[in-house]
């Protein structure tokens, strides 16, 4: 499932005060892991499962003799991978946002047609 949120990048700027720090990040392995995402298992149950490849932000090593940084990657069958790959691939991304807790869904469903609308409690 995708869950759409009503907020352009313009918007972000303009409502900080939502935001617990940095508004936009990439997906990280714990994240992935928290939502489900799990090393030599597939699992297509999840909301992340999206059925395409894509880095997470979650560094494991850089090796200088080959100028190469290593991440974690989410296969196609939402596995988390175990081993760590070069992050050279034309894989997708998830961009995330972290949200103060006291947050509320003012509004909407999550769909495209409805995305969720966000307020200060």
């Amino acid at each position: 499932m995708v869950i759409y949120f009503y907020i352009t990048i313009e918007r972000i700027y303009l409502y900080t005060k939502l935001f617990t720090y940095s508004p936009i990040a990439l997906i990280t392995a714990d994240e992935v892991a928290l939502a489900g995402g799990k090393s030599l298992l597939k699992n297509g149950n999840y909301y992340l499962m999206s059925n395409s490849y894509y880095w997470t932000m979650t560094p494991v090593d850089f090796r200088a003799t080959y100028s190469t940084a290593h991440v974690f990657q989410v296969f196609s069958t939402g596995e988390l991978s175990q081993q760590t790959y070069v992050a050279t691939s034309n894989y997708g991304v998830r961009p995330v946002i972290n949200l103060r807790s006291d947050i509320l869904i003012s509004q909407g469903d999550g769909t495209i047609e409805n995305p969720f609308q966000l307020k200060l409690a």
